[in-house]
């Protein structure tokens, strides 16, 4: 794993759990996109949720961009990269 300050676990745990959270919004979203694509129309109901979905994935691009723009060596990652295992690695402990 090596010698990293502090700062960099921390970097490497927040931006792994941003990843995360941006996966999950993204699902969120494509869930609700196919709900409003059903024969019967977007509800109320299911145009709130897409709303509230598509304010969630905003929020997760900025979350990755902030990070990424103040600490560039440590990202963008790819899913298998040795930065990414690692992060999994720093976020159980």
């Amino acid at each position: 794993m090596g010698n990293y300050p502090a700062d960099n676990k921390k970097v490497k745990i927040e931006y792994l759990e941003a990843v995360e959270y941006l996966e999950h919004a993204e699902a969120t979203t494509q869930y609700w996109t196919f709900q409003a694509m059903m024969p019967a129309g977007p509800s109320m109901h299911i145009t709130q949720h897409l709303a509230q979905a598509n304010e969630a994935l905003n929020t997760a691009h900025s979350a990755i961009l902030a990070i990424e723009a103040r600490s560039p060596p440590t990202a963008p990652w790819m899913p298998d990269s040795p930065q990414h295992q690692e992060a999994l690695i720093l976020h159980q402990h």
